[in-house]
């Protein structure tokens, strides 16, 4: 299922970008609508010369993809959600720069909120995000409210919990165990290590 757009016949380009179609791009790259449709979304399916046209065009009318649109014909968003507490400490700013990397690497977006250490704020903007349809969602800890865990469980998109661990993950779990860390007061190696883990939800 492609994008479908109307234009009255007629009507000129007017170089804003709310006035311009995918029609219109089409017509000035000389080629089918689905082609520019193809090109934008799934570029490795066109020849580079016609992704060439078809982004000449996108430039020349300034038109603005319609994400939302392609997304809904083929079930995915292309987003991935980032909620973490804040990004004035390093350790934060270091991991949304990782996943970013990772999520442009695979041709993802990435949607970040900070919520303040604050689980009600978190619940607020999984509500809102979830209007977005986004393919996955990333949180920091695993304390929530249980109308965030009821939310994300009823979404069925993977939700992945990082830095804690927990029992009972809403999906994945990425964190450290601090009940392992025991360090000896006087020097001299640890008995037991600060252990990473990776848990998924049963079932």
């Amino acid at each position: 299922m492609e994008e479908t757009y109307e234009r009255k016949q007629g009507d000129a380009v007017d170089g804003h970008a709310e006035s311009v179609t995918l029609i219109d791009v089409a017509r000035i790259a000389g080629v089918a609508p689905m082609t520019v449709s193809r090109a934008l979304h799934r570029p490795e399916l066109v020849r580079s010369a016609t992704q060439k046209k078809v982004l000449d065009a996108v430039r020349a009318t300034g038109y603005v993809p319609n994400m939302l649109a392609g997304g809904l014909a083929s079930s995915k968003s292309s987003l991935v959600a980032v909620l973490l507490p804040t990004i004035a400490s390093s350790v934060f700013a270091d991991t949304v720069q990782a996943l970013m990397d990772g999520l442009t690497a695979a041709r993802y977006q990435t949607l970040l909120g900070l919520t303040g250490y604050s689980a009600q704020r978190e619940e607020e903007f999984v509500e809102a995000i979830l209007g977005r349809r986004p393919d996955g969602v990333v949180l920091a800890g695993t304390d929530h409210t249980d109308v965030t865990v009821e939310r994300l469980t009823r979404a069925k998109i993977p939700v992945i919990e990082i830095w804690d661990l927990t029992d009972t993950p809403i999906d994945i779990v990425i964190g450290f165990s601090h009940e392992r860390l025991a360090l000896p007061s006087h020097g001299g190696a640890p008995d037991r290590w600060f252990s990473p883990g990776i848990h998924g939800r049963k079932g």
